[in-house]
């Protein structure tokens, strides 16, 4: 999967979704349980992939079947890979314009940044000002004002 992210990074998104169409096969041949992660990562990449492409809807269902996959393996745990799916989920979803898929939107990312908040503490890392940068664009358009320049100034701080 991580070649895959190269090729998509690259622009070249035909490859990366082969890579990571094949790569899932691989992980999942035989019945390997084992890999679980791998399928997760997999299944992840290629819900990236779909969604730079535009396909939304197949996007959508893809990150939420590597977001389940992320929470099986990891439970009640907080961990970057179902805080990074979460925020991937999360600016698909804010890319429509009903009220329900802002609200789902608002929902992933928020739980994302206190994942975040929670693993790192205090500590600025771009992970959490990627989420936070996404929600502050997500009020920015919904025209809660107030709360998109608190995110979207916290972000920019903690980029930097």
């Amino acid at each position: 999967h991580r070649l895959a992210m190269v090729h998509m990074n690259m622009g070249a998104m035909h490859t990366a979704e082969r890579l990571c169409r094949r790569g899932l096969a691989m992980a999942t041949s035989d019945g390997h349980t084992s890999l679980r992660e791998s399928v997760a990562h997999c299944i992840y990449g290629l819900a990236r992939v779909l969604h730079r492409t535009g396909r939304m809807l197949e996007a959508q269902a893809v990150f939420r079947e590597a977001l389940h996959g992320f929470c099986t393996i990891h439970g009640k745990m907080d961990h970057r890979d179902v805080a990074a799916c979460q925020t991937s989920l999360a600016h698909l979803l804010s890319e429509y314009t009903d009220v329900e898929a802002a609200a789902e939107a608002e929902r992933c990312f928020k739980a994302a940044i206190a994942m975040y908040e929670r693993m790192l503490g205090p500590l600025a890392h771009p992970d959490v000002a990627h989420a936070q940068r996404g929600l502050g664009l997500l009020y920015r358009r919904l025209g809660r004002e107030k709360e998109a320049d608190v995110l979207l100034s916290t972000a920019a701080a903690l980029a930097y």
